[in-house]
């Protein structure tokens, strides 16, 4: 096998490893995360969470990686694109939730 297609499988299980121990073993088996911050709660789905671990830490792994072939390997340039749309697509989701919640936001001081 290829070492480019190692490096994508490690990366993508640290990028998964990553939420189990932060939240614990369960963290797959729900359907939904609640979070509570003082009166606050954010509730997301592990898999999108996964997705914000994954994203960077797959396109930091192959951007190095690319660099070292000079973007002449076309498999790790093909798993730097992955990363670089993963974390997009996260970016916009976030960008999203953002503006709708844009002036419904209270901050108060203690």
């Amino acid at each position: 096998m290829n070492k480019d297609f190692f490096l994508f499988l490690i990366t993508v299980l640290v990028g998964a490893i990553i939420p189990l121990m932060i939240f614990g073993g369960y963290f797959y088996f729900k359907e939904v995360q609640e979070i509570q911050l003082h009166d606050t709660y954010f509730i997301f789905n592990p898999f999108e969470f996964s997705l914000v671990t994954i994203g960077p830490i797959l396109s930091i792994a192959f951007i190095v990686r690319v660099m070292q072939t000079r973007f002449k390997n076309k498999l790790s340039f093909t798993f730097l694109f992955v990363g670089l749309a993963i974390t997009a697509l996260v970016a916009l989701e976030v960008y999203e939730i953002a503006s709708k919640l844009q002036g419904r936001w209270t901050i108060q001081t203690p």
